[in-house]
C-alpha cells in the first residue's frame, strides 16, 4: 500500500522522502493509471527498502521479488533485504536495524537526523541473502 500512495500521491507532494516495504509485495494495480513524468519524478526523490523472510508463504518470496522489479526498471533505487528463515510473522533483528538505517539515511538526505551507528550501502538493485 505504500508503495501505490506514493506513486499516485499529487505531484506537488515532494516530501516523500522514502518508502519501506516489509513482507509484501507491489500489485499490479498500483501501475494502472500511472503518467511517466510522475513514475520519473519520483524516481528520482524516492529510495525503497524492501524487507522479505525466504520461507513467507503468506507472501512467497518469488512473488514479491518480481513484484519489485518494475521499480528497478523504471529507475528507482531499490535495496533489498532476503532473509532465510523468516516466515510472515517471524521476529528479525535484521528487520528492525535495515529499516533504522533507511528511514535514517532518507531523513539525512532531506536534511533532517536521526542517530544511527549502522551503514548499508547505497545501490540500484542490491539483494542481501540473510542481510
Amino acid at each position: 500500500m505504500a508503495l501505490d500512495v506514493m506513486l499516485h500521491a499529487p505531484s506537488h507532494i515532494d516530501s516523500i522522502a522514502g518508502v519501506f516495504c516489509s513482507r509484501g509485495m507491489m500489485q499490479d494495480e498500483t501501475r494502472y493509471n500511472l503518467q511517466d513524468d510522475k513514475v520519473a519524478h519520483r524516481a528520482k526523490r524516492c529510495p525503497i527498502f524492501v524487507f522479505h523472510g525466504k520461507l513467507d508463504h503468506t507472501v512467497p518470496w518469488r512473488l514479491a521479488r518480481r513484484s519489485y522489479r518494475w521499480l528497478t526498471e523504471n529507475q528507482f533505487e531499490v535495496t533489498i533485504c532476503a532473509e532465510s528463515g523468516v516466515t510472515h510473522a517471524t521476529d528479525s533483528l535484521l528487520e528492525y536495524q535495515g529499516i533504522a538505517q533507511f528511514v535514517s539515511n532518507a531523513l539525512q538526505k532531506d536534511n533532517l537526523s536521526l542517530n544511527t551507528d549502522t551503514k548499508w550501502e547505497d545501490s540500484k538493485w542490491y539483494e542481501w541473502d540473510d542481510c
